[in-house]
């Protein structure tokens, strides 16, 4: 095998996705290239897009890093052979059980966009090997050489850097379309259709709570910030403040340091460090796990701007984002590029695992929007649940703040079981938690409505639910016969503390007491 070139890259993607309907969608992407081309992306893990939280990997931002897209391709193969296997999954000295895999693809969604700039890896690999940019000529003059923008300097995370950093901070960026090293930011944030494209994901993708970008040659694990140093203490000193421009950048002063939440500090360190480990542990590799800002100052960059987005406005749910500077040079031989996409990509499967628990998220949805009981015999008590749909591995609580209360009509809604409540997992795999409530039908034709609030104290969400009630004479039934070979009669009901044979009662209450025969 060598490196794949992007119709390979394309089709590649497009392969998976139709080998695994069920597991994995092919996403095309709403802005063509300069070239013409289409991107896609690939959605991992089952369930409605939306439904769950997701990862976010993407590659080939910068055209002459070749490997990338080889990692995100070998990344998504992996796991989806291993999930449909249930196999075990083992990259050299790290293994993953098949339980892992299933819980990862049952917990997530991975988003993986393995070639962002194709112009850009097309002219590499026919061209110029080390061209770095895209090849959009808009800014050019006419000169080949100054065709093209950095793609990783087109976000909008203080895009303005003549006026937001230092004049001798060094950043590493420029707005000269000739710069020799490549670092054009292009005449605007997101001037460009690859930059442009990442941003739809994430803005599709609402409930993206983790994002890594595919780079070489530093052997690093990068987290926020690139601009300045971290610090803890002074939230108004970020970039969103313009009394702090002109004075970013520079390392070591007292002047400015990136402020980022202490809390969000941890876990990003916590998972840079869970990468970091599990490549080491297939052969022997060490990376650095460290903030961006000690690799060079930069601004414009997809980790920054994805980890900004939720300052700069709140209603955007939080990501914590990461750099992956993978191996020693841009094109190694492919022998050695290999063992790279091993070392990556355990990296990946490590930190995909451990970014739920780490990040301590609480992710809730509720599944059944009103409780309707629907022809409840008079004088006979059913029961329904709101159900609850949740993600994490810490433990959650839904409590009944009001009601359950009736609106209008006879009777009353109870709570046979209380409140309901989920312990701590060890993984973010979904799973339900039911809260029951009861009601005892009253007479023939009487309709009955109410509400009840549940309040989960670890999101700050309150669900109010409405209940309808419907009333119908009591059946009437002479005779009750069962042949029950499997003895499941005597298996839970669904109902709070009966059996199916006792439901089965219920429903004959004109019948002596049924029984089951086995047969």
């Amino acid at each position: 095998m060598s490196y794949l070139n992007v119709a390979e890259v394309e089709t590649a993607a497009a392969n998976l996705a139709a080998a695994h309907p069920s597991l994995c969608q092919l996403i095309a992407l709403p802005n063509s290239t300069f070239g013409g081309r289409t991107c896609h992306a690939l959605r991992l893990g089952g369930g409605a897009p939306g439904s769950r939280d997701c990862v976010m990997v993407i590659g080939g931002v910068h055209a002459r890093e070749w490997g990338s897209c080889e990692i995100a391709i070998n990344f998504a193969t992996d796991l989806l052979a291993a999930y449909t296997n249930n196999a075990s999954l083992a990259y050299g000295g790290k293994s993953f059980t098949a339980a892992q895999i299933q819980a990862l693809l049952n917990g997530l969604h991975l988003l993986v966009f393995p070639l962002v700039n194709p112009d850009g890896r097309d002219f590499s690999q026919t061209t110029v090997a080390l061209w770095r940019r895209n090849r959009n000529p808009a800014n050019s003059g006419g000169n080949s050489n100054c065709i093209g923008v950095d793609v990783n300097r087109n976000f909008d995370f203080l895009f303005d850097f003549n006026a937001t950093f230092a004049a001798g901070s060094g950043v590493n960026t420029s707005a000269d379309p000739c710069n020799p090293n490549q670092v054009y930011c292009g005449p605007s944030a997101f001037s460009e259709a690859e930059s442009r494209n990442v941003r739809w994901l994430l803005d599709t993708n609402p409930r993206t709570r983790w994002f890594l970008d595919l780079h070489s040659a530093a052997g690093d694990i990068l987290y926020s910030w690139g601009d300045d140093e971290n610090q803890s203490v002074s939230p108004s000193m970020s970039f969103l403040n313009p009394a702090f421009n002109a004075v970013r950048g520079l390392g070591g002063d007292a002047a400015y340091k990136e402020y980022i939440p202490a809390t969000d500090l941890t876990v990003a360190q916590q998972l840079a460090v869970v990468f970091r480990d599990a490549l080491q542990a297939v052969r022997g590799k060490s990376y650095t796990a460290k903030s961006g800002f000690d690799l060079y100052p930069t601004s414009g960059a997809s980790d920054d701007y994805s980890y900004s987005r939720h300052f700069a406005d709140p209603g955007k749910g939080k990501v914590y984002a990461y750099t992956v500077e993978w191996g020693t040079e841009f094109q190694p031989p492919w022998a050695e590029m290999a063992l790279i996409v091993q070392d990556v990509s355990a990296g990946l499967v490590a930190f995909c695992l451990a970014a739920p628990c780490a990040a301590n998220l609480v992710a809730v949805a509720l599944s059944t929007p009103t409780l309707t009981f629907n022809d409840v015999p008079a004088g006979v008590e059913t029961s329904r649940a709101a159900v609850f749909a949740v993600q994490t591995c810490s433990a959650v609580d839904f409590n009944v703040t009001v009601g359950p209360n009736v609106l209008s009509g006879p009777g009353a809604f109870n709570l046979p079981l209380g409140n309901g409540a989920l312990p701590a997992a060890p993984s973010a795999a979904e799973r339900e938690v039911r809260v029951w409530v009861s009601f005892t039908g009253t007479n023939a034709g009487d309709v009955t409505t109410g509400t009840m609030t549940v309040h989960c104290p670890q999101t700050g969400d309150d669900f109010v639910i409405p209940i309808n009630a419907n009333t119908i004479a009591q059946p009437t039934v002479n005779a009750v016969l069962v042949l029950d070979k499997s003895g499941s009669m005597d298996d839970p009901s669904g109902i709070p503390g009966q059996k199916r044979i006792d439901v089965l009662h219920a429903a004959a209450p004109g019948c002596p007491t049924p029984t089951a025969s086995a047969w």
